[in-house]
């Protein structure tokens, strides 16, 4: 509890650190200690009682001490938070609610990507400091990773600092050129793997479409081996460092029953327990190794999931039944992320289209 002294008035008061704040020099660059550590400005608040006695020597120190325990809750003002602050108080409310790998997330932001604003106050910080930051982030990671920053930004100063109208300009989306696996590439890696731990994971990503976390949760309960399905109702996730099973998968559209080829339940209907005792780590990494092994063109084990939706695409299947099957909860994922053209299938279309247009020539010249 903090300590109240006795001023020359005969009052009691008490002095508490409230918040710091970044010096800076005339250039607007943050001032440093000789040991290059950021040179930062201390305020405090201070707390007093007029009443001589040790009951209010007492009462001084017990209004600091309720501040002090109650300052960095919701209700706090706003005005003495800092951006860094905001976030990882934002992440601390959301963290029951969100899940662990989106948690998980957040904090890896937290640690190199706000250094430009984090001792910035939420209540004043400015639009062109916003864009200034955007800017040099920009420089930094790819795309993907400011866009991900500043929502976690915009998240955190909605819930401190509502009503703030924040215009920015964020770099433009880079569509990767997503390999995904022929028909001879998933030929090859079944030979490699058969019979291992890595073939059940890979029946079930490549012929049920499933995500390496849902892989790893299954459980023998999961499985019906009359109906030959599979019931996805949960996910493995990264907590706290530490993978665990949460009992929830990765959106309300992720439950699902999928159904599953006769060989691929013939291959884990005597299982008791785990399907895989294994996590999304030990997955990839033996993934990866295979597919170096094997030669074949790079890919990971989540591009099953492009090959799952692309066979389905170019067999036909409704865009609707596909969201179904891969549990996404609209189609702007799945068609502008996991809609790929597998090469041998675009040269068979290709190579219709060829021999039709070579078809309606030769009619031409026929006059017929």
């Amino acid at each position: 509890m903090p300590k109240a002294k006795k001023t020359k008035s005969g009052s009691w008061k008490v002095r508490v650190l409230d918040h710091e704040e970044i010096v800076y020099d005339e250039n607007g660059k943050p001032v440093r200690r000789p040991d290059g550590k950021v040179k930062k400005k201390q305020f405090f608040k201070a707390f007093t009682s007029t009443d001589p006695s040790p009951a209010g020597r007492r009462a001084a120190e017990k209004i600091a001490a309720d501040w002090l325990d109650n300052k960095d809750k919701v209700g706090y003002p706003m005005q003495n938070m800092t951006v860094m602050e905001a976030l990882k108080k934002y992440i601390d409310i959301k963290e029951n609610v969100l899940s662990p790998s989106t948690v998980q997330g957040y904090k890896c932001l937290l640690s190199r990507s706000y250094g430009e604003v984090e001792f910035k106050k939420i209540d004043t910080i400015t639009t062109p400091e916003i864009q200034s930051w955007i800017n040099i982030l920009s420089t930094r990671v790819a795309p993907k990773t400011v866009r991900n920053a500043y929502g976690l930004f915009t998240a955190a100063m909605n819930m401190f600092s509502p009503g703030r109208h924040i215009a920015v300009t964020l770099p433009a989306k880079v569509r990767k050129n997503i390999y995904v696996p022929n028909e001879n590439d998933m030929k090859a890696l079944l030979r490699a793997i058969d019979g291992t731990e890595l073939e059940i994971a890979v029946y079930l990503g490549a012929f049920g479409g499933m995500r390496r976390g849902e892989i790893c949760a299954l459980e023998s309960s999961d499985v019906d081996t009359e109906n030959k399905t599979v019931s996805v109702n949960k996910a493995m996730a990264r907590k706290n460092g530490i993978y665990v099973v949460k009992p929830t998968p990765k959106n309300d559209t992720s439950y699902r029953i999928i159904q599953l080829p006769d060989f691929v339940i013939d291959r884990i209907k005597d299982i008791n327990g785990r399907l895989i005792p294994s996590n999304p780590d030990i997955i990839s990494r033996h993934f990866r190794q295979t597919i170096k092994d094997i030669g074949v063109p790079k890919f990971r084990f989540h591009d099953l999931r492009h090959y799952t939706v692309s066979i389905m695409h170019a067999k036909g299947v409704p865009d609707q039944y596909i969201m179904t099957y891969g549990g996404w909860k609209t189609d702007n994922v799945m068609k502008n992320v996991y809609r790929g053209i597998i090469d041998t299938e675009q040269q068979r279309f290709a190579k219709q289209m060829a021999d039709y247009f070579t078809e309606l020539k030769e009619h031409e010249k026929d006059g017929t």
